[in-house]
């Protein structure tokens, strides 16, 4: 199987998530670094939440945002004004929200909020085997419905992307630490992301 993930044909983003998460023995960590994110894909990620250890993320800051909040949420990623034309979302955003509040996840930005994060990485490992082969996704896909390579809402189609699968020793080591380091340099922002989810008060995202 190739390694290069292109949304396209089947071989998406989500599934090769999925395929890599179904071969582990036991629970996984998932870290992800995303500028953008909607609650679409944190939907479809909760399919797999039994087999989910925890879930760290860091998110970029929006250059789009008019809000003072650090955190950019973004509902729906389709050029909508309405909030009632995004009623197909607001199912997704209540599983995002459960999903955040009950099981070991935690979003994290960057301190320094004047720095954008353009960066996009899926790094999947078990904390608590070190010897277990460790793998990492890296390109251009945000966590998004589109950027996974779903499908739906209002009819959209999956963003074309190309990410490579990376699983050599050296290499997950070198993502492992780049996701540390950049760790360290944010603050804990998940209380904030909750309450924008109950809240309702969203943005919107680029393709």
């Amino acid at each position: 199987m190739s390694k290069l993930i292109t949304n396209e044909d089947g071989n998406t983003l989500i599934n090769r998530l999925n395929a890599l998460i179904e071969k582990y023995n036991s629970k996984i960590t998932l870290h992800i670094i995303s500028g953008f994110f909607n609650a679409k894909a944190f939907e479809a990620l909760a399919l797999s939440q039994d087999k989910l250890n925890s879930v760290k993320m860091i998110l970029g800051k929006s250059e789009q945002a008019i809000s003072k909040d650090d955190i950019a949420f973004y509902l729906d990623e389709n050029e909508l004004d309405i909030f009632d034309e995004q009623l197909d979302d607001i199912k997704a955003t209540k599983i995002a929200h459960n999903f955040i509040k009950n099981h070991q996840v935690t979003i994290h930005t960057l301190k320094n909020n004047t720095q954008l994060i353009h960066s996009k990485m899926y790094f999947l490992y078990d904390e608590n085997n070190a010897n277990i082969e460790q793998n990492a996704i890296i390109g251009s896909s945000n966590f998004t419905a589109s950027g996974l390579g779903l499908t739906g809402g209002g009819g959209s189609n999956p963003n074309k992307e190309l990410n490579l699968l990376c699983d050599s020793k050296e290499t997950t080591k070198d993502c492992k630490e780049y996701f540390d380091k950049l760790l360290s340099q944010c603050k804990d922002s998940t209380s904030e992301l909750l309450n924008l989810l109950q809240t309702s008060y969203f943005y919107h995202s680029p393709k």
